[in-house]
């Protein structure tokens, strides 16, 4: 309803209405007259282009051919280009008035635009196709002028490709324009897929499995031919018949006979049943081969007094044509350090800790580490590049494993924080982004860095009440912020001036102090304020306390200070000491003592106690060295043996690398530090897989694997090599499946059926299901936050997809 206006108003009335204007004229019409139905792969496609005008008549036109694999189109949603629908759209009007009525005009009547701007703004910008194992199939013509007669040939070679093939034109003359679009099938009338393992151990056989298959309209008689190299070993010939639209399976067999990338190379030769025309079809396969299951590498850091000689040689490994010896020899206090970052490098488990370690090291050990260069495969780990894309790699770790609070879970997915992993990617990120090795979204930074004051103020984090780990983390998290000072962090090492601290927390609150205040003589003070409280064990969870990390942190804080050089020097060497006479390490522990040591080397420079010089013999000869040069030898086989004499007045470093297979190494389970793992395979219906027999493809296969631990422990991952041939299919079966499968229960306890833990060998109790799971190329890693005390069973799905 409509009201009259208030006397003395102004009224206006305004209205617009769309009126379709079209040029028929215009258009330009293009069509392919002579484009195939279907084409062959790899082959030259000529195709015709003809343009003409609205009346009928050729008309020479500039245009542009793309042809785009189907797939592509159907992944993006892609419309082909329409020039003369774009130009004939309805557009906004554009009205000049003296008053504010004509605010009231609207975009209402713009369309939805056609064509290639579409995808760009679908996808936010114009799509880039980077390395990927997939190579779409995009052929474009440029620009071509059809002639006076309207008519154009487009030549394109085609790839080796199998699909449906969209061709697209647009055409304009300056005043008129159009399109057309069509399909071509590329197809071969025969090709075989094959069916390999992705990778085969050395000792494994194995049947591939070919398909032959005809697509064409004729039967056909095959002549299958294959032959194996490197790793691999097998060849043969057989024939089939495969009717027309049909295929036929083959199969053959081969034996993995060395460590060589093996290859196969098939032959298949059709023949018409019509008329007797051959076709020659030829593929190649690249399989990776794995280590045997009992192959095994060992690394040993030895120290060889002077005047004092050691010989290298197999030990407890098979003396075999393949077993490999590599030594490498330096009196460079940093070739300890190199070791202990070669097995951080290749650690195989990746929770947030773990990631952080193998990086974190790199920021300051990088550069000492390429001055070292042993001549080994290990010098690449250094490589600018790499660390680079190891920094970038961690970072997308922490984002992925950063919940809203601003903490870090422990595994990627998680929704539980991790209070000590909170603070080491805090610290990580603080130097990485210092250095310019990585790049982080500066709100997630922010949003860790003021949990980070949460922690360090003793709040909200469920280790703050152990006396040890609570006071540690407050005090890491005091350092970390400070590494990038805003007011009032002073105030948190104040705060626990008084209290009594482990030398970790005592030492990184000093640095605090020392960077902050500047007074050498006040962080002095702040250092000897209350005695220290010694860790004397090892913790699994929470704050990770260990006495080792102590060590390294002491150093660490020590050199930010700085303390006296003949303070850090016997620091220093406890350091060292730790980090080359401990049985195992931690991997947090072997970061930090790597992190603290290159620290004392950047503050004292690397170099030796004394006259440095030594001799090693091996195969390729003998080789002096002196002062921190280093020398690397490597022997293989039999005989491998070498010789290193110390003939300086300061201790050698010997790194000795064995590869091969341990004697004796078979065994059913592995048992260490009370814990025992073993592992069996079972057929659905809880049959023992007859290993003899081989595996047949498409089957199930259940891996069980029983851990049984003298005490309750926390963060236990265990790595599962598997069998060549199978492919992971759930990596963590919970109760319910395994019933259905005929595995542990079929009834559950709480159904009060008094018989249901006696009739079964498994109750839900004990099973335990992994807290995270990964799937690498050749292993299953799982991990368990928590590994009660006891026996506990855990199970995981494989398929086979192959015969062998």
């Amino acid at each position: 309803m409509i009201t009259a206006p208030a006397a003395g108003v102004p009224i206006a009335v305004f209205g617009a209405a769309n009126l379709q204007v079209t040029l028929p004229d215009r258009k330009l019409h293009v069509s392919f007259p002579d484009a195939p139905p279907e084409i062959r792969p790899d082959q030259p496609l000529n195709l015709s282009v003809e343009t003409r005008n609205a009346a009928g008549e050729p008309v020479s036109a500039e245009l542009t051919v793309a042809a785009v694999d189907q797939g592509i189109h159907d992944i993006l949603g892609y419309d082909d280009p329409d020039p003369f629908r774009w130009f004939e759209r309805p557009r906004k009007g554009v009205f000049g008035r003296s008053d504010y009525y004509d605010k009231v005009n609207t975009d209402a009547w713009l369309a939805e635009a056609v064509g290639g701007d579409a995808l760009e703004r679908r996808l936010g910008g114009v799509p880039a196709i980077g390395d990927n194992w997939i190579k779409p199939v995009a052929l474009w013509s440029g620009t071509v002028q059809t002639g006076v007669d309207g008519k154009a040939v487009i030549p394109f070679q085609i790839p080796d490709y199998v699909g449906r093939l969209h061709i697209a034109a647009v055409a304009s003359t300056g005043d008129k324009a159009g399109s057309a679009g069509t399909d071509i099938f590329v197809r071969k009338p025969y090709f075989m897929r094959l069916t390999v393992p992705r990778f085969t151990r050395q000792g494994d056989t194995f049947d591939a499995v070919v398909r032959l298959v005809n697509t064409a309209q004729l039967p056909s008689e095959v002549n299958l031919s294959w032959s194996a190299a490197g790793g691999l070993k097998g060849e043969g010939a057989s024939t089939a018949s495969v009717a027309a639209g049909s295929e036929q399976i083959l199969r053959a067999s081969f034996e993995t006979v060395s460590r060589e990338p093996g290859i196969i190379r098939w032959t298949a030769i059709f023949a018409s049943a019509a008329d007797g025309t051959k076709e020659t079809v030829q593929e190649e396969t690249v399989i990776s081969v794995g280590p045997s299951g009992l192959w095994c590498s060992e690394v040993n850091l030895e120290e060889l007094p002077p005047g004092k000689e050691l010989t290298v040689d197999a030990g407890d490994f098979e003396a075999g044509d393949d077993f490999k010896l590599t030594v490498t020899a330096s009196a460079s206090p940093l070739l300890p350090v190199m070791d202990r970052m070669s097995i951080l490098a290749a650690y195989p488990y990746g929770c947030t800790e773990q990631s952080i370690s193998r990086a974190m090291p790199l920021i300051t050990l990088a550069d000492q580490l390429r001055e070292l260069s042993t001549g080994t495969e290990q010098d690449a780990l250094w490589d600018e590049n790499r660390i680079r894309e190891a920094m970038a790699d961690v970072s997308r770790r922490i984002a992925a494993s950063l919940l809203p609070s601003g903490g870090v879970a422990m595994w990627p997915g998680s929704v539980t924080e991790n209070t000590l992993c909170t603070v080491y990617a805090a610290h990580f990120l603080a130097l990485a982004l210092e250095n310019g090795l990585t790049t982080f979204d500066d709100q997630s930074w922010q949003a860790m860095r003021k949990r980070l004051w949460s922690i360090a103020r003793g709040e909200n984090f469920s280790e703050r009440n152990s006396p040890d780990g609570g006071l540690f983390l407050r005090a890491y998290a005091a350092y970390v912020l400070s590494l990038q000072p805003e007011p009032g962090i002073l105030d948190l090492a104040w705060q626990l001036e008084k209290a009594p601290l482990p030398e970790s927390a005592r030492m990184l609150l000093t640095a605090v102090v020392a960077r902050l205040t500047g007074d050498a003589v006040r962080a002095e003070v702040y250092r000897r304020a209350e005695a220290i409280v010694p860790v004397r064990k090892q913790e699994d969870g929470g704050a990770l306390m260990s006495p080792r990390r102590e060590t390294a942190l002491a150093l660490l804080a020590g050199c930010v200070i700085p303390l006296p050089l003949s303070e850090l020097d016997g620091m220093a060497e406890a350091a060292r000491y730790a980090l080359t006479r401990a049985e195992r390490l931690t991997t947090q522990e072997s970061a930090f003592l790597c992190v603290a040591l290159s620290a004392y080397h950047r503050v004292r420079g690397v170099h030796v106690g004394g006259r440095a010089a030594g001799v090693m013999t091996g195969p390729q000869g003998e080789e002096l060295f002196e002062g921190t040069r280093t020398v690397t030898l490597s022997a293989k086989g039999k005989d491998a043996r070498i010789l290193v004499r110390n003939t300086g007045a300061t201790s050698l470093w010997i790194r000795c690398v064995r590869e091969g297979m341990k004697k004796n190494q078979i065994q059913q389970q592995y048992e260490e530090g009370g814990l025992k793992i073993s592992l069996n395979w079972l057929k659905p219906g809880r049959v023992p897989v007859p290993w003899e027999d081989g595996l047949v493809q498409g089957e199930n296969y259940v891996g069980q694997i029983c851990l049984e631990s003298g005490a309750n422990r926390k963060n236990v991952a265990v790595s599962i090599p598997l069998p060549a041939g199978l492919e992971p299919v759930n990596p963590r079966l919970d109760p319910d499946a395994l019933a259905a499968m005929g595995l542990g229960m079929s009834v559950r306890p709480e159904d009060n059926n008094p018989d249901a833990q006696e009739n079964t060998p498994l109750t839900e109790r004990n099973i335990l299901t992994p807290s995270f799971s990964e799937i690498r190329d050749d292993r299953l890693i799982l991990v368990f936050d928590e590994l009660p005390k006891g026996e506990k069973w855990c199970y995981f799905l494989t398929r086979a997809v192959s015969t062998g």
